[in-house]
């Protein structure tokens, strides 16, 4: 069994770890827009409600974004279709998974 190689696989397990690890809830923010002064970004507070989630704090998590519960399940569910293909893949490539007839 192998990893899949792809970058949208590593790209959304990392930023998930990251957003499970990191701490949040201070001033700080990674809004670019917010970093240019467009007050109503309709994704700020998604990263801090990813991190309330994977600690089980899921009030803190709605308070901050409501689709944070939505975003992680979709990204999830990518994460596991993308392993998932690797594997199949893996499979139907290698020629010592194949009977000879």
């Amino acid at each position: 069994m192998s990893l899949p190689k792809t970058r949208e696989f590593w790209f959304w397990l990392v930023a998930l770890v990251a957003l499970a690890i990191f701490p949040f809830g201070g001033e700080e923010s990674l809004c670019v827009l917010s970093a240019v002064g467009i007050e109503s970004c309709p994704g700020c507070g998604l990263g801090t409600a990813i991190h309330y989630l994977f600690h089980l704090d899921v009030s803190s998590s709605w308070k901050a974004h409501p689709m944070a519960i939505p975003v992680v399940f979709g990204l999830l569910f990518r994460i596991v279709q993308l392993y998932l293909s690797t594997i199949t893949y893996h499979h139907e490539s290698n020629p010592k998974t194949h009977s000879r007839s």
